[in-house]
């Protein structure tokens, strides 16, 4: 640092420096000289990248071979004028102490903070006194960022693990059984928070005589994926246990052995916005039997992530189940006098009603049209278009609806009554079409009535010949 230059810093208004992404950044940089200095501008660069590097040697002989592998991608770079102007005149600035406020707005879509041998997710902003012809002043702070990976939000990280494994057992010679084991592993749910206990359950049936269950082991794994970008694509993996329990034997022959671990302060899971790391983690479960056979094995995936305060209280601390407590009744009267009644403290006041001194029904209505309120239903005048209650249902034929029995059908409409057979069609006059300034009707046509004798004359119908006489034509031939 310059001998002009005494103080120079960057205070966060957040004492931890940790924000989430598409918080604002705000504090104050500050600025203590000793005389005056020239500069061009005072700024504040923020920066967050992700970035992976290792290295692969590989010999041939006398000869070896050593690739970098690396990786980088940027996630925003943004400069923020504080004094002066960026590419302006050079301008003094004063002796004395200067702060100079500022905020700044994450981006929304960003990783959280990571940090490995291999690779890292790093935030941070820089102060520059940008100085022409010299080299800058710098000031540099890394703040955090960690955003939430709600569980609720996947689905299936709510879903629970029931799984079966038979095991079978043999001496040195395969045709010489030992029995079998058959296991089952269970898991509540694949989705926990950092401090939530993982409860495994583990139950044993041993159909072998010689063969015992010694140790259940339960580790939780982290498993690491870096992505390289150059020279070429490359994946380096990287797994380490981050937690571990186990409980040993004897165990009978059938029971049932729960193993618990709690999750610790780890990443979370998928990293999510970083298409350059990759975490992920998984519960594997050992189950180690006695002589020289092998262990069972099984991996399941799980999600570390974060819950709403409310939830996470509610998996650390459960309610007891307990049965509901009888309900007694009381030997005596209990007198519940409740300490404040509102109706009682402010009664209702009864307002008094004029009565008026004129009976309802002397009084003329306002409206004539609308009858005067418990007035009776008026009667209709004259003869109504309804029968009067009970009167008789009217009669059509005699004494009934229907007509008497025995009496004659209704006659149909004589032969005299249609046309005759080849009747003249009726004389039809011809169509009229309108008459309209430049319209042009068709060629008239006129309509003929048929004659009444058709000229062609179908020829009489003529029978087949028979059999009989087509036969004795043939015998005559």
């Amino acid at each position: 640092m310059s001998s002009t230059l005494r103080t120079f810093e960057i205070k966060l208004d957040n004492p931890t420096a940790t924000y989430g992404a598409g918080a604002i950044i705000t504090g104050q940089v500050v600025v203590d000289l000793t005389k005056t200095k020239k500069l061009r501008a005072l700024k504040l660069r923020f920066k967050g990248k992700c970035s992976v590097h290792w290295q692969k040697t590989s010999s041939s002989g006398k000869s070896s071979r050593t690739v970098d592998y690396t990786g980088e991608e940027e996630y925003f770079r943004n400069d923020v004028c504080l004094f002066g102007s960026t590419g302006g005149d050079t301008i003094e600035m004063l002796a004395g102490h200067h702060t100079y406020p500022f905020s700044y707005a994450l981006p929304r879509n960003i990783p959280n903070s990571f940090e490995h041998g291999v690779g890292s997710v790093e935030y941070s902003m820089k102060a520059i006194i940008d100085r022409p012809w010299k080299f800058d002043h710098e000031a540099t702070k890394i703040f955090t960022v960690e955003t939430p990976f709600e569980l609720d939000s996947q689905s299936y990280s709510m879903v629970g693990i029931h799984d079966e494994k038979e095991e079978n057992y043999c001496c040195i010679l395969p045709c010489i059984s030992r029995g079998n084991m058959i296991f089952t592993f269970e898991l509540p749910t694949t989705g926990y928070a950092c401090g939530e206990p993982i409860h495994t359950t583990v139950h044993i049936n041993n159909r072998s005589d010689s063969v015992e269950v010694e140790e259940i082991e339960v580790k939780l794994e982290q498993k690491l994926e870096f992505h390289a970008r150059s020279p070429y694509k490359k994946t380096k993996t990287k797994s380490c246990v981050v937690q571990q329990s186990k409980r040993g034997g004897p165990f009978l022959k059938k029971t049932e052995v729960l193993v618990g671990l709690q999750v610790p302060s780890v990443p979370l899971s998928k990293l999510q916005y970083c298409s350059l790391i990759d975490i992920s983690y998984q519960v594997h479960i050992e189950v180690h039997v006695s002589g020289l056979h092998c262990k069972t094995e099984k991996f399941y995936d799980i999600l570390i992530g974060t819950r709403p305060p409310t939830m996470a209280h509610q998996v650390l601390h459960p309610v007891p189940s307990q049965h509901p407590l009888p309900i007694t009744s009381p030997s005596a009267p209990v007198d519940y006098s409740p300490a404040f009644d509102p109706v009682s403290a402010f009664p209702t006041p009864l307002i008094p009603m004029p009565v008026p001194s004129v009976p309802q029904s002397e009084k003329t209505p306002p409206y004539p049209q609308f009858p005067t309120p418990g007035a009776p239903y008026p009667t209709q005048s004259g003869s109504s278009q309804y029968p009067p209650p009970g009167a008789p249902y009217p009669t059509q034929f005699g004494s009934g609806p229907y007509p008497p029995s025995g009496a004659p059908y209704p006659t149909q409409p004589g032969p005299d009554q249609y046309p005759p057979n080849n009747a003249p069609y009726p004389n039809v006059h011809p169509f009229q079409y309108p008459s309209a300034p430049g319209f042009q009707p068709p060629r008239n046509v006129e309509f003929v009535p048929s004659n009444p004798t058709s000229p062609f004359q179908y020829p009489p119908e003529q029978l087949p010949p028979s059999y009989d006489s087509v036969m004795a034509n043939d015998n005559r031939k």
